[in-house]
């Protein structure tokens, strides 16, 4: 290594120049990372990153004062391994890895913000809330569905019979806007069943339950 002294006004500037070894992500430092040769050896190296990740979860928890307990940030660290299931290049691979391991090297030592932690928590617990609706419609849809395959006749028949007994409003025509309505009118009840000591919501499901595999209810 050569130094280049400048003497200048009675300063003294020293001009290094230093060689600078990089590995193959760009990056500098003692550690360098080859490029898998496998894929064999990339996956590999992605279980090892995820065993690790597992094991940082309590020192993460403890760093951060998360509430959320170790059962929720072990499922959020599967949720970002997941997103990227689908990735077959090699070498994307090994820059996942590489960005990976060094989160959670941030994360351990406590580089990284709390917000920024928070981030990939509140990121999952959306992503399930999404998950949990879209299903309750795909299930709607599902129930909607089955309705709509009884026969025409008969419930046309039905709607009529109880309009003209007073049993439904007038204004329901469909099976949907009678599903919801029958929703609604079961709601009512079990509120009122429950605030007035009748019965408990447990009771009620199970006499749903009941009714429903026994084919015994009224509509």
């Amino acid at each position: 290594m050569k130094n280049l002294m400048h003497h200048k006004r009675g300063l003294v500037f020293s001009l290094r120049r230093f060689s600078t070894e990089y590995d193959y992500t760009g990056g500098t430092g003692r550690e360098s990372s080859g490029l898998s040769t496998t894929e064999q050896e990339a996956r590999e190296r992605v279980i090892h990153l995820y065993r690790y990740a597992l094991k940082s979860v309590p020192d993460i928890r403890k760093h951060y004062r998360l509430n959320e307990g170790k059962e929720d940030v072990a499922a959020c660290i599967r949720d970002l391994f997941e997103r990227h299931r689908n990735v077959q290049d090699r070498k994307l691979v090994d820059m996942l890895v590489f960005k990976g391991r060094q989160d959670i090297d941030e994360a351990r030592a406590q580089w990284k913000g709390r917000h920024q932690v928070l981030n990939y928590l509140r990121a999952f617990e959306e992503k399930k809330i999404k998950e949990r609706a879209q299903l309750v419609m795909e299930q709607h849809v599902k129930e909607d569905n089955e309705f709509i395959r009884v026969p025409n006749a008969i419930l046309a028949a039905n709607i009529s019979h109880w309009k003209k007994n007073k049993l439904i409003p007038e204004d329901i025509s469909t099976p949907k806007q009678f599903r919801r309505w029958k929703e609604e009118e079961e709601e009512k009840f079990a509120q009122f069943a429950v605030e007035n000591g009748l019965f408990t919501r447990e009771e009620l499901q199970l006499n749903k339950q009941y009714a429903k595999q026994h084919n015994c209810g009224i509509m």
